[in-house]
């Protein structure tokens, strides 16, 4: 705290930002700077009207079970936290959320680069990857990348951290 880099009611854009990093982050800036994020993820969640009865049931995936769970969390906490699924890869889609986020919180201050994505072999190191997964790794870190420095590239952020992942 007190870095002068983080902003009180600072606007966050959390790539990623359901996953345990991600939510671990914005868990922080909602609790310390009272952030308004917003965060980013591959996966779509069902409409909030249903969210009670998937997390009441057995049969839901726990993947979502455990996103809506996190994002709740990060509500109760105070925070001003929407949740968008995007394709990273697509610049127009990125931009679009962007848009729309931007409207509801103000313009952004800084961006957490933390998508990735976990499956099977990725921590074994990089050669282990199937060709299939290093092209997934690939398309969330350096193409996501690459379009958040398309769409945001002219604009002045405060920051723009960057996390790579053991696969690399």
């Amino acid at each position: 705290e007190g870095s002068g880099v983080l902003k009180e009611g600072g606007v966050y854009l959390i790539t990623g930002g359901l996953g345990e990093l991600g939510y671990r982050v914005a868990e922080y800036l909602v609790s310390h700077y009272n952030a308004k994020l917003i965060l980013l993820g591959r996966s779509s969640l069902p409409s909030s009207d249903s969210w009670d009865t998937i997390l009441e049931g057995d049969s839901s995936d726990s993947s979502v079970k455990s996103k809506i769970s996190r994002l709740l969390s990060l509500r109760s906490l105070g925070g001003e936290v929407n949740y968008f699924s995007c394709d990273l890869s697509d610049v127009s889609s990125f931009g679009c959320v962007l848009d729309s986020a931007e409207s509801d919180f103000g313009t952004l201050d800084g961006v957490f680069h933390f998508a990735g994505v976990l499956q099977g072999s990725s921590f074994n190191g990089i050669n282990a990857l199937e060709n299939a997964a290093y092209e997934s790794q690939y398309c969330s870190k350096v193409t996501g990348l690459e379009v958040i420095y398309d769409v945001l590239g002219g604009r002045e952020l405060d920051f723009c951290l960057l996390s790579s992942s053991l696969s690399s």
